[in-house]
């Protein structure tokens, strides 16, 4: 279970957390166990500037490991705004995140692959549903997402290498 321990770690305590959610080999009970610890049961969500349900989001993070047989996940950002810079009692945490998944398609004996772009911005403040343990959930979510075909490398005649993208 993912917990924080005190402000400064709200950075590592999301990272484990969205690297739990977004990795292939999760079980469905590890799953659920992070997102309870992660968001707050009333949190608000924002993808691509749609509103979502609680709900959706969570089936969204779920059926994208589908078709994949493999995930990795690289952290490229992460950005912690203080309480004291923001609202009284609540943190955001902001940054990205690339999830490479390969897929059981195969496009000249190896896997296709799958890139997602996911940036973020997170509202963190203490769920007073929570009733025992450690009250800071994610309470309010932006995610601009976008989902490519990884390129494809082609070996040509006389040993030239092509690339190809899905448009």
């Amino acid at each position: 279970m993912t917990t924080a321990a005190n402000p400064s770690s709200l950075p590592s305590w999301i990272q484990r957390g969205f690297t739990t959610l977004y990795s292939f080999n999760t079980t469905a009970s590890q799953f659920q166990s992070s997102f309870e610890a992660l968001f707050s049961s009333d949190a608000e969500f924002r993808v691509n500037h749609r509103v979502v349900s609680l709900e959706s989001f969570q089936t969204n993070i779920k059926n994208r490991d589908a078709a994949a047989i493999d995930s990795s996940i690289v952290w490229k950002e992460l950005i912690e705004v203080p309480a004291s810079e923001s609202q009284a009692g609540t943190e955001i945490v902001a940054g990205w995140f690339v999830v490479t998944r390969s897929l059981k398609f195969l496009i000249r004996d190896t896997p296709a692959k799958t890139v997602e772009t996911v940036a973020f911005s997170a509202k963190i403040a203490k769920d007073p549903s929570v009733q025992s343990g450690d009250m800071q959930r994610i309470v309010e979510l932006f995610q601009t997402v976008s989902d490519q075909a990884a390129p494809i490398h082609l070996q040509g005649e006389g040993g030239t290498s092509i690339t190809a993208t899905a448009a």
